[in-house]
């Protein structure tokens, strides 16, 4: 499948750790899909319901279904929210940041209980939870 191999190539991708600028992205969809590229859907399966991610001010609802990540424009209610930029997610993704360690020092900005917001990083396999 198609999409197997560029989730793999995102992967591989993430694992160069030069200094990456702010980037501009053609569709705000490109900036979800690294998250897609580091789901564990059995970890997902773990999550007591939606996630509201904001990243880089655009917000997303996500869910694990089956094997899947989904991803909506809207939800009726989240167990958390989770907002961080596209620059964090990167040094997530390589294992330069640790999440936790961002949450505390306020580069990922969350609302909900701590046990929802461990089952969300932990649903990510790569370098560091993303």
């Amino acid at each position: 499948m198609l999409e197997n191999a560029v989730l793999a190539l995102i992967r591989w991708g993430m694992n160069f750790n030069e200094r990456r600028q702010q980037q501009s992205y053609s569709s705000p969809d490109w900036l979800i899909l690294p998250l897609r590229a580091y789901f564990n859907p059995e970890k997902g399966q773990q999550w007591r319901g939606q996630y509201q991610l904001t990243l880089d001010k655009h917000t997303y609802f996500l869910s694990c279904t089956g094997e899947r990540l989904m991803i909506a424009d809207a939800a009726e209610e989240s167990v958390a929210s989770i907002e961080f930029s596209s620059q964090t997610a990167q040094s997530l993704a390589s294992g330069e940041l640790d999440a936790f360690d961002a949450i505390d020092s306020g580069k990922i900005k969350t609302v909900g209980s701590k046990a929802d917001i461990k089952r969300f990083f932990m649903a990510f396999d790569g370098n560091n939870s993303i």
